[in-house]
């Protein structure tokens, strides 16, 4: 069988040894197999440089500004947050996407199969496939769909992923019901592959938590943006009867890091919260394996990648109510929800989790025994998508033979 070239287009993906933008993306692509080779059309970033990983993975990064000025793609929070955060930015939206369509019809002559991560690349991705008649696959991680129930641009840049696509992927399978019921047209061509996670967090011994430890280890690991909710969490532990009665620990990095760390003073709680900023991507395991309880503030979120490598590190989750976490997050079964910015009720979760050792215990290895159950391993998640490229190239290749 010859090999197999694709083309994946996407807004993040590492481009430094320290970049946790779109690193779910390329554990897929490492975990392919070894006859697929793969070249990766990715936004330019302000720094970069690092190895691929792998061999059979190239990395073309595309310019679209000056180099201080490539700055939409890879900041936390991405692309939306950017824009948010700096209006004049909007400027450099034409050539952004001129330079992306550009690349894009470069590299996809010589490929098999487009895989397209999230809706503006698989509008673009699908202009190019269906001028070069290279099939696409498109990957709708959830907060792009999440964006376009209340915003009309983007609801229109998912329509016509949707439409151009030759295959439609979600992660999660909320997602995949709401586009079946919205497209009913399309649902053809919509499946869910969810992402997996990283062996060596099954790996962890469960008994690390046998001996009750004071204070309790929380963990929360975000961009510090809004929408991840942090705020929340710092506020949750101010409320608690006894604050040093827990040590939280966030990590990640973002424009709100300052005003956060404010708050923590105005609470005098910095004997018990600590920022440690953006952690390379191999030393999540290792904050995961040293803490007991994570917890998620998000307002919004696709299908959260971070909560997952929790529950397989066999850690209770306290996790927001919102559509993506509850695809994995069953209260008192494998973790704990509460209301999105409620202070008090997360409080309340975490004063719970203190007293009781056995219910933290518990939720962990039914978490655990969840991800396992389902196989929600990445060796597993690139098996399914080196399956669709196959068949996909598999159809062109049949249908150019018939033409002929």
């Amino acid at each position: 069988m010859p090999p197999l070239r694709l083309m994946v287009l996407t807004t993040s993906y590492p481009l430094t040894k320290q970049s946790y933008s779109g690193i779910f993306v390329r554990r897929m692509l490492e975990h392919l197999p070894d006859d697929t080779h793969v070249t990766v059309v990715v936004p330019a970033a302000r720094t970069q440089g690092v190895s691929p990983g792998s061999s059979r993975i190239v990395i073309r990064p595309f310019r679209y500004a000056p180099k201080k000025l490539q700055l939409l793609a890879h900041d936390p929070g991405g692309i939306p947050v950017t824009l948010r955060s700096k209006p004049w930015a909007f400027a450099l939206l034409p050539m952004f996407l001129f330079s992306m369509l550009v690349s894009c019809f470069r590299h996809a002559r010589r490929a098999d199969v487009i895989h397209a991560n999230w809706s503006i690349c698989g509008f673009v991705a699908g202009i190019v496939g269906k001028f070069l008649r290279v099939p696409v696959i498109t990957t709708l991680r959830g907060e792009d769909v999440t964006r376009a129930h209340h915003n009309i641009l983007d609801r229109t840049i998912l329509s016509l992923s949707l439409r151009l696509g030759t295959r439609i992927v979600t992660v999660s399978p909320s997602t995949e019901t709401w586009l079946r019921k919205q497209y009913p047209e399309l649902a053809h061509k919509i499946n869910t592959v969810e992402n997996g996670v990283g062996d060596e967090l099954l790996n962890l011994p469960e008994d690390r938590f046998s001996a009750s430890k004071t204070p309790l280890r929380l963990l929360a690991v975000g961009s510090l943006i809004p929408r991840k909710g942090i705020r929340c969490i710092i506020e949750a532990v101010g409320r608690l009867p006894d604050p040093s009665h827990v040590h939280l620990t966030i990590a990640g990095s973002g424009p709100q890091r300052t005003s956060l760390e404010q708050l923590v003073m105005s609470l005098h709680l910095s004997e018990c919260i600590e920022f440690i900023g953006t952690v390379e991507p191999q030393s999540v395991a290792d904050l995961l394996a040293r803490a007991e309880v994570f917890v998620l503030a998000s307002h919004s979120e696709g299908r959260p990648n971070v909560i997952l490598e929790a529950m397989a590190a066999a850690l209770p989750v306290i996790a927001t109510d919102i559509d993506g976490v509850r695809d994995i997050i069953e209260h008192g079964r494998t973790g704990m929800l509460y209301e999105a910015d409620n202070s008090l009720q997360l409080s309340g979760h975490i004063a719970r989790m203190c007293d009781d050792e056995d219910l933290r215990r518990r939720l962990g290895q039914t978490a655990r025994r969840w991800v396992i159950q389902r196989e929600l391993s990445w060796t597993n998640t690139a098996r399914r998508y080196a399956n669709l490229y196959r068949a996909l190239a598999g159809e062109t290749v049949a249908k150019m033979e018939i033409n002929s």
